[in-house]
């Protein structure tokens, strides 16, 4: 509600702000509340700007200081450290009197984020500074106790802490000392209430994607790799962040695994070797699955491009098998057995013939790229069961075809 009266109230300059230069803009501070004197210096016409002392302030400093010479790359560590120490005071005061005093927050906010990425060099000792404040904030009100944290109560703040987190793993997940900060900043955003991360799905999304498409093989841990699969399953969780999280994903594997189909790649002295680590394949299989399943509020929108992403990262995964000759590269049972049973009932088994007709290919892919000895037989025995009692509907004859098709390929294969 505050920040829409804010809206309100900036709207009969915004359309003039734009002319005005950046920090007058993100004031809403545009020609209308503001004249010249003779010596063209820009004056503050106070009758039509009414705020907060600490605003007034803020567009004083806006209207004569060079704020970007302020922020940007500084040779002193120990400046900037006191310059970013000051702003991130100021996120939330001791008292609020001010109901505005959010936008105030978010302006510190976003310079203190471009000090830090401006000045990476020197970005392990300042993100620290970051994630004290933030901790701080995000802890509960009473220590010890279960109620909410403070930050909670101001969700425009919220927003952009979860936004500047995210912009930190972007830019600087790179620097190795900074990685564990980094991860416990991540970490304190899986804590927060499904009721917010809801309501900031499509940000939170979008983030998450940039962050896993550009860092996916710094994911040195399987801590690393649970960490952004479970705010990836997070964003999924609400529509607006869905097809950013699924794209994020997508893109990755297109990127990072060969096509297991690909002719060229066989035989080739020069072959690429799959980027993505075991702990990440492992990662986007589960996330594939829920996808493949409707496991997000039913949603079946994903359900052939996740099993057509599924059939590299699977192929993937059985092909480190065979190089390493090693018992733990590759799918656990359990995960073999919920792939072959999701893509069978809720693909072969689609009246629409096309999509079934790709769900056999897929499963023919999975057997293919399974080595049969890894497989206890009796479950060979249950999918055959599965497929042989439960066959598709009569009426869609490429499905039928298919079904037999594939029952054909698992005797010669046993």
């Amino acid at each position: 509600h505050k920040v829409r009266e804010y809206n309100q109230s900036i709207s009969s300059t915004s359309n003039s702000a734009s002319n005005d230069g950046f920090w007058r803009s993100l004031f809403g501070f545009g020609s209308k509340s503001v004249i010249r004197d003779a010596n063209n210096t820009d004056k503050i016409d106070v009758d039509v700007t009414k705020t907060s002392d600490l605003l007034e302030c803020l567009k004083k400093i806006a209207n004569h200081a060079q704020l970007d010479q302020i922020i940007m790359k500084h040779p002193n560590n120990n400046i900037a450290k006191r310059v970013l120490s000051k702003l991130i005071d100021c996120l939330l005061p001791a008292e609020i009197d001010d109901p505005l005093f959010e936008h105030n927050s978010v302006f510190a906010l976003e310079l203190a984020a471009r000090l830090l990425i401006s000045n990476n060099s020197n970005a392990t000792d300042l993100f620290p500074i970051f994630l004290s404040k933030f901790e701080e904030l995000f802890a509960p009100k009473t220590p010890g106790s279960e109620d909410s944290s403070l930050v909670l109560k101001f969700p425009y703040l919220l927003e952009r802490i979860v936004v500047t987190i995210m912009r930190a793993c972007i830019h600087l997940y790179d620097i190795v000392e900074l990685r564990i900060h980094l991860q416990k900043s991540l970490k304190l955003i899986e804590d927060l209430p499904s009721s917010f991360t809801r309501t900031i799905g499509d940000r939170l999304g979008c983030g998450l994607a940039i962050v896993l498409r550009g860092c996916f093989y710094l994911f040195e841990t399987s801590d690393e790799w649970s960490t952004i699969k479970t705010l990836l399953d997070i964003a999924a969780q609400d529509k607006s962040g869905r097809g950013f999280v699924f794209d994020g994903i997508a893109s990755v594997i297109d990127y990072a695994l060969p096509s297991p189909d690909g002719e060229e790649d066989e035989g080739a002295e020069n072959k690429i070797e799959p980027m993505l680590s075991h702990d990440g394949a492992e990662a986007m299989t589960t996330l594939l699955l829920n996808f493949l399943h409707g496991s997000y509020e039913n949603d079946l929108t994903y359900k052939i491009p996740s099993m057509m992403c599924m059939k590299k990262v699977y192929g993937c995964l059985q092909g480190a098998r065979t190089l390493s000759n090693t018992s733990h590269d590759h799918l656990q049972l359990i995960d073999w057995e919920k792939m072959v049973t999701t893509i069978y009932n809720d693909v072969c088994l689609s009246d629409d013939g096309l999509i079934a007709k790709n769900g056999f290919e897929s499963l023919k892919r999975v057997l293919l790229s399974t080595n049969v000895e890894s497989i206890p037989e009796e479950n060979w025995f249950i999918l055959l069961d599965m497929v042989s009692g439960r066959p598709p509907s009569i009426a869609v004859q490429q499905a039928r075809t298919s079904s037999l098709g594939f029952i054909e390929r698992l005797f010669l294969m046993l």
